[in-house]
């Protein structure tokens, strides 16, 4: 059994309490190696809190209780890449509207060659995102077809 909890009070003096907890049982696990995730969402009100990893393992009947913890990693999981909710294009004019996150920067790319390479478009300056719905825009869209993406910074 995998455990993530996070220890927090918010009086220095005072107890520690679970205030986020996640398990993985891993008692069925096949004899061969895999791989396995589990995710704990943080927020802002964490913050200055303990964060602990541990492992526990039991066993009964004289049967073996080892799972072989290998290559554990940590790190912030990335989001989802933005998704482009509505396109248009008036004339020469393209425009694409997608949800922004607060704290992040978006780029317009196209491509015109099937989507082998995808290069900024110029016409277009870099939006800061801040939870809203943007429209990025090609003021120059001649081209017969293209593709276009938002990129996250």
């Amino acid at each position: 059994m995998r455990f993530t909890p996070v220890f927090g009070s918010n009086n220095a003096a005072a107890n520690y309490a679970t205030v986020a907890s996640v398990t993985f049982d891993t008692s069925a696990l096949p004899v061969t190696w895999g791989t396995y995730s589990i995710r704990l969402n943080l927020d802002e009100s964490m913050e200055d809190m303990i964060l602990q990893f541990g492992f526990s393992a039991t066993a009964s009947n004289n049967l073996g209780s080892g799972v072989f913890y290998d290559n554990v990693v940590f790190g912030i999981a990335p989001s989802a890449p933005p998704v482009i909710t509505q396109i248009t294009k008036s004339g020469q004019v393209v425009s694409v509207t997608f949800p922004s996150e607060t704290g992040f920067n978006y780029d317009l790319v196209k491509s015109t060659d099937g989507m082998a390479t995808f290069i900024p478009v110029v016409t277009q300056a870099v939006i800061p995102g801040d939870g809203t719905p943007k429209v990025a825009t090609d003021n120059a869209a001649t081209e017969p077809a293209a593709f276009y993406r938002i990129r996250r910074q």
